[in-house]
């Protein structure tokens, strides 16, 4: 849980402290004055990691820096973690071109999903994504946190790992489509998140799903389909931009967890209930 950001010569104002509801929070504007750079910051805050240094193909989440480069830089925030309530206040090195820090791994807020402006998204999740330290020296041991593309979400995520590409995540079509083969809980759980997600008015404005469907001779993926008031099979992929954003956002919060919680299971470890 993130209680305050504090920010000092970073952003479009000289000074901004911003405190946070225990639940929701809802950060309205005009377009450029800063709301998804506030979100970039909040990410930072959590994970130590800005998204686009750790997936260079992110048209977003860039390191931020000074607004006035000739004067002291700062980003102050408290959090919630396992451990406790933590604060801290980490200054700008020009020279370094980076934020100071703790070393260490972050202080574990739990499962952290960041859902961008243009359809990417980041998660951090605490069974997965750590590093320890040899001394006073920092060991990366894990990934540092997954950062997808827009296309990634959809298609897959490959990430160097010990000098080897490896697929982290098979993509919402593919994972999906595998869910509603094996009729499992998964499947169940998806049609589940998108009812909730779905408008409120008329049945036939939910969202829900169809067969799985093929949309080309060329391409052989089984690809997931809704049902709407128009159509029995609306290929995924077809649908129109708002339900594709809705549909990336229940399969990154449905991927998010069940990973993280097979990953607690494989390391004996207990699995949060934090996001």
């Amino acid at each position: 849980m993130l209680h305050h950001l504090h920010l000092k010569n970073v952003g479009p104002a000289p000074e901004m402290r911003l405190d946070l509801g225990s639940r929701l929070n809802l950060i309205t504007g005009d377009n450029g004055l800063g709301k998804s750079f506030l979100l970039d910051v909040a990410w930072w805050a959590l994970t130590r990691r800005w998204p686009h240094e750790l997936n260079r193909r992110m048209t977003s989440g860039y390191t931020a820096r000074p607004t006035d480069p000739k004067k002291p830089a700062s980003i102050g925030f408290e959090l919630t973690s396992k451990s406790g309530v933590v604060a801290y206040d980490s200054q700008y090195a020009p020279r370094d071109e980076a934020w100071t820090g703790k070393p260490g791994r972050p202080w574990n807020p739990g499962l952290v999903i960041y859902a961008h402006a243009d359809g990417a998204f980041s998660v951090w999740d605490p069974a997965r994504n750590y590093w320890k330290r040899q001394g006073n020296i920092d060991v990366q041991d894990r990934l540092p946190a997954y950062v997808f593309t827009p296309n990634e979400v959809w298609d897959e995520l490959k990430v160097e790992v010990e000098g080897r590409e490896t697929i982290v995540c098979n993509g919402l079509v593919r994972d999906w489509a595998s869910w509603i083969r094996e009729g499992g809980s998964l499947a169940k759980i998806m049609k589940g998140v998108l009812d909730a997600l779905s408008p409120e008015g008329r049945p036939e404005d939910r969202l829900t799903p169809g067969p799985l469907v093929r949309i080309s001779l060329d391409d052989s993926r089984d690809i997931p389909s809704l049902k709407t008031a128009y159509a029995t099979q609306v290929p995924i992929l077809h649908a129109s931009a708002g339900v594709r954003r809705i549909v990336a956002l229940a399969y990154m919060l449905l991927w998010s967890f069940s990973e993280h919680v097979l990953a607690a299971r494989g390391m004996a470890r207990r699995r949060r209930r934090r996001s």
